[in-house]
């Protein structure tokens, strides 16, 4: 597909709020008629209808992309951006995920077993700015919404849904470095429900030594579109959760 330059609508989605009580109760609906969905059938349907949407359309086989923040219960629902990446870059591309909750790195490392995305490498720990120990929150119906305390700030009656515990966390720079993962990143795709910001701080490094085409951020606060020109990256389309950002060619 075609890359140029060109912005496309703002999905209709976005104009509410995905917090929301109504929201949250129509997803965990639809979450719960996928998960009885067969893994076979909603992972080889998907992938065919997604092929032309962003972020997917701008991948090939034998590309390198970076997820951050892969819940289980997006891959048990088909989707999972991390199991939809590895189903666009091949058996000879390579899916760098980053999470920290040990119910995904355990369907990972099953799928790992029965020889199924051998192209995904999981670091199981969080993003962050830098190498630390971080309050973390955990909804066991909706992990999609877990999140870092430092990240979020809820009131009482909504935190009490979730279940308080620590994580590792480290900055992309020194995970990818500890991998000696080297060579351009096609895409690198941040989900994380308000870390977005500081995980970025954390990636001075990779700006620099890396040739990063594509980067996503979920749509979880305001002022991206300015956050991303520091970088040198601008707009490029909307995607299925937030904003996709392309590396100005005179940024290179």
């Amino acid at each position: 597909m075609n890359v140029k330059a060109v912005v496309n609508k703002e999905p209709l989605k976005f104009k509410w709020s995905h917090h929301s009580r109504i929201h949250v109760a129509i997803v965990k609906m639809v979450n719960r008629v996928a998960r009885m969905v067969p893994w076979s059938v909603k992972y080889s349907v998907l992938p065919r209808l997604k092929r032309r949407s962003y972020p997917y359309c701008l991948l090939k086989s034998g590309d390198t992309v970076v997820q951050i923040g892969a819940p289980l219960d997006t891959m048990e629902t088909g989707r999972s951006r991390a199991i939809l990446f590895a189903h666009f870059v091949g058996d000879t591309g390579k899916v760098v995920v980053v999470e920290p909750d040990s119910a995904s790195a355990i369907k990972i490392a099953e799928l790992n077993r029965k020889g199924r995305y051998s192209q995904i490498v999981l670091e199981k720990m969080g993003a962050w700015t830098e190498e630390t120990v971080l309050d973390f929150y955990i909804d066991e119906e909706h992990p999609a919404t877990n999140f870092t305390g430092e990240a979020r700030n809820y009131d009482s009656a909504v935190m009490e849904k979730y279940t308080h515990v620590h994580i590792p966390v480290d900055s992309l720079d020194n995970i990818l470095s500890r991998r000696n993962r080297s060579g351009p990143i096609k895409l690198i795709s941040i989900t994380t429900n308000g870390a977005e910001e500081n995980i970025l701080t954390g990636m001075e490094e990779t700006f620099k030594t890396r040739d990063i085409e594509f980067i996503c951020l979920a749509r979880t606060g305001d002022g991206y579109h300015e956050l991303m020109a520091t970088y040198g990256y601008d707009l490029h389309a909307y995607d299925d959760r937030g904003y996709c950002y392309r590396k100005r060619v005179d940024s290179c």
